[in-house]
């Protein structure tokens, strides 16, 4: 089914995050350890819950392709496999605001003097 296949493309743009190619959306930033308290400690725990959501989006990914695989065209199972994948699609992009919005928060991030 060629929806399995984008989807497939779509996992691997978005899990290759240290990759040069992936273009997806920016990889998360890290935080640099001169960002003062508490907002360090608020973006050390937003990110980590960047990570997990990466983690179950990936699975929820792959959970998708291989219950769409090969799903005869004008079948019911079609039907629901399309609904799972604009699912996937607006959590993916829900996924990528969430990281542009941590990759802002950090960038104007209270620092300390060096």
């Amino acid at each position: 089914m060629r929806r399995s296949l984008l989807i497939q493309i779509t996992l691997i743009a978005l899990l290759a995050v240290g990759s040069s190619a992936w273009a997806q959306g920016p990889p998360l930033r890290d935080i640099p350890t001169n960002v003062v308290e508490p907002t360090r400690s608020q973006l050390v725990k937003q990110r980590a819950g960047l990570v997990e959501q990466r983690a179950a989006l990936g699975a929820q990914v792959r959970d998708h392709n291989e219950r769409c695989e090969d799903v005869p065209e004008g079948s019911a199972t079609e039907t629901v496999c399309a609904t799972s994948q604009r699912r996937l699609n607006a959590a993916i992009a829900a996924y990528r605001a969430a990281i542009e919005a941590f990759n802002s928060a950090v960038a104007s991030a209270p620092r300390a003097n060096p």
